[in-house]
């Protein structure tokens, strides 16, 4: 017999004390990391948790996982060998897959705390049955990557991912996206002290953990923002802005807003719209009304270009809409000219840029590392009634009542980008998806260091000051098309699978198939030359390390898309006061 120490945080920490938790939630890491053993709590045993946790160890044991980027391969000592292949359906029973769901349906992978509890030697139990973390996390990996899944069951697989993921160079960004998103905790600040152990080690120091009354949410969330930007040199928060959210309603339109749920069902992904320039910006700070007041930002005042006006929008795909009804909603945004007509902005086909924007660009020639849909297939719409435009797609004509699982992943893609926004065009000719609460009037702009245009909407507080409506996809100004014009033939831009769960651009050149980071539209520099640097999670999603020749100065942006280079190029660059 022999006694051992326990750290449970609900009964060790005193939850109504804000000033013990303000000094303790910052050991939290500690406590975890040092600990002999961390168990995974899901619940009592109920009549098919232990079958289904056996499954995920059987599964667990087929599958290694790269450590880098998450990639799965068959296990050395694998008995199932193709287990591990996305396409390969998994021969399970009704039963079994039963079980698997009503396990993550469980409470446990919907909380935000949990998620730092999670060690390299944790193990996962429920009732007496115990599975080391490690296979289970392996199952959940290869589960989640599979083509085809019993309805209902992706999303759960969703939120098991987040909770599970640990890659050594996961940038704060991404972080917060696959720990925090649709988490549950009680007090808002948690969305980022609830994370501080996983953080980034600069990040994490200037972080002050204070739970007094005085420090609210949205004060948090600005101080996230800036302390982010500032050691990262990125903009890259912006896919949380939103109009309508409760815990930043009286913050400025820039604040985050991590804790009420995020519009639409999925982030848009990067489009390289400035590439790996780096943010320049300014914030001005409210003056305190009263003694003792806190000293709040005001003014984000940030340099880009103005790209566009909208003029036209459509009618929103509303968020979570059964699949069959979110095409039918999809189909009446189908433009008249869309097969007679040149996209002036790239010029090519409009079909083809509707189709990209629907999309947004997720498909096999953009996305390589991925198993996607190419571009012409995609473009044809050849799917019967699944087709959300061309010939196949009358927006009167029925959908089959077809199971969830029956539906294109193609198509579920795209209702995924599609739900909670709209599509619009602007007086410039391009075309788009943004948010939900998009008008006619907002303008279109990109900012050195942020990767996704945004929607701002004029304010009366001066011509150059805009509220932030949200993120938006726009054919036309990925690439840092803006800021150095088309790729040349015969080379593409591609988005590259890299450390830390990250997307770059490269590019490709079509006839030889090498691909490279240079940029073919700069020229060489002289006084700076790319160098290979170790990434850690501090680094930006977007990263290009270059070194000065003669100081040795080394920086994570490349110096060819400061504003003087750009500026000499003709790019008319402006301040936006985002307020």
């Amino acid at each position: 017999m022999r006694t051992s120490t326990l750290w449970i945080d609900a009964i060790c920490l005193d939850q109504n004390d804000y000033a013990e938790l303000s000094r303790q939630v910052p050991r939290m890491h500690d406590i975890y990391s040092l600990a002999w053993m961390s168990t995974l709590w899901l619940g009592v045993e109920d009549a098919s948790s232990t079958r289904a946790l056996k499954t995920f160890r059987y599964l667990g044991d087929q599958i290694v996982a790269e450590a880098d980027t998450g990639l799965l391969f068959c296990s050395p000592n694998a008995v199932e060998l193709e287990w591990y292949d996305p396409d390969h359906e998994l021969p399970f029973t009704q039963d079994a897959w039963d079980g698997v769901r009503t396990l993550l349906e469980r409470p446990w992978f919907h909380r935000l705390w949990v998620v730092q509890e999670i060690q390299p030697g944790a193990v996962v139990q429920c009732g007496h049955e115990r599975v080391p973390v490690a296979a289970f996390t392996e199952a959940v990996y290869c589960l989640y990557s599979k083509a085809r899944l019993p309805r209902g069951l992706r999303p759960h697989l969703e939120q098991a991912t987040g909770t599970l993921a640990r890659l050594p160079a996961l940038c704060f960004t991404r972080l917060l996206y696959r720990a925090a998103t649709f988490k549950a905790c009680t007090d808002p600040r948690d969305k980022i002290y609830g994370l501080l152990g996983l953080a980034p080690r600069k990040f994490a120091a200037g972080v002050k953990v204070d739970y007094g009354e005085g420090n609210t949410a949205a004060d948090v969330y600005a101080m996230t923002f800036l302390n982010h930007a500032e050691i990262a040199q990125r903009l890259e928060h912006f896919h949380n802005c939103f109009t309508g959210g409760e815990i930043t309603a009286n913050a400025p339109s820039w604040v985050p807003d991590w804790y009420s749920d995020v519009p639409g069902e999925t982030y848009i992904r990067a489009q390289f719209a400035t590439n790996t320039s780096r943010a320049h910006y300014t914030v001005s700070y409210r003056d305190r009304t009263r003694p003792g007041d806190k000293s709040r930002p005001d003014v984000l005042q940030v340099r880009g270009v103005r790209c566009g006006v909208v003029s036209q929008v459509s009618e929103p795909v509303p968020p979570r809409l059964d699949k069959r009804e979110a095409i039918r909603r999809v189909r009446q945004w189908q433009p008249g000219n869309m097969d007679t007509s040149t996209y002036k902005p790239t010029g090519g086909s409009t079909r083809k840029a509707y189709a990209i924007t629907l999309n947004c660009n997720i498909l096999k020639e953009r996305e390589p590392d991925w198993i996607l849909s190419p571009t012409d297939v995609w473009v044809k719409q050849d799917f019967g009634d699944q087709a959300l435009f061309g010939g196949d797609a009358d927006a009167a004509s029925p959908v089959h009542e077809a199971p969830h699982s029956n539906i294109r992943s193609d198509v579920a893609d795209a209702l995924q980008c599609c739900a909670d926004r709209l599509f619009f065009r602007t007086h410039e000719g391009h075309m788009g998806l943004g948010p939900a609460d998009t008008q006619a009037g907002d303008v279109i702009a990109i900012f050195l260091g942020c990767s996704t245009p945004l929607v701002l909407r004029p304010s009366d507080r001066g011509s150059d000051h805009f509220s932030v409506v949200g993120e938006c996809f726009i054919h036309g100004l990925h690439d840092a098309t803006v800021l150095l014009g088309p790729l040349p033939q015969p080379w593409v831009g591609i988005a590259a699978w890299v450390e830390g769960d990250r997307r770059c651009l490269r590019f490709l050149n079509a006839e030889t198939q090498e691909v490279t980071r240079e940029d073919p539209r700069l020229e060489p520099q002289d006084d700076w030359e790319r160098v290979e640097h170790l990434v850690d999670g501090d680094a930006p999603t977007l990263y290009d390390y270059f070194r000065q020749k003669k100081t040795e100065e080394l920086i994570n942006y490349d110096p060819r898309l400061e504003p003087e280079k750009l500026e000499a190029r003709g790019v008319q660059l402006d301040w936006f006061c985002l307020v």
